[in-house]
């Protein structure tokens, strides 16, 4: 019987993926080392800081105070959803998303 993976080690293996993808992208990442912070990942590139939340599949989630949701699959596969094109710029592939109301986003445009 295959054991179930531990939510803190879940979220710790994310936010790693993450790192590794935005360090290939060009970023300077630094992570939050307080266990439970707003943020969970600083990145910098091109003179601008940008705050990333990291976050599995499971159930749906807003950027609030956050510019970037990075979003890592059960498979493995990582998605970023941005508040603006300024910052969708900064990433090789990513989708605007606008917030309607706390519970609810939509996408508005993508970056390929």
């Amino acid at each position: 019987m295959k054991r179930r993976e531990a939510p803190g080690v879940r979220g710790a293996r994310n936010e790693i993926i993450c790192v590794l993808d935005l360090l290939r992208q060009g970023f300077t990442v630094y992570r939050n080392v307080a266990a439970h912070g707003v943020v969970d990942l600083l990145a910098w590139k091109r003179g601008r800081v940008i705050k990333i939340q990291v976050k599995s599949e499971v159930g749906r989630h807003g950027l609030r105070r956050n510019d970037v949701l990075a979003v890592v699959t059960s498979d493995g596969l990582l998605r970023y959803r941005v508040r603006n094109r300024k910052i969708a710029r900064l990433f090789e592939e990513s989708r605007v998303v606008r917030s309607i109301s706390p519970a609810k986003t939509r996408v508005v445009g993508k970056k390929a």
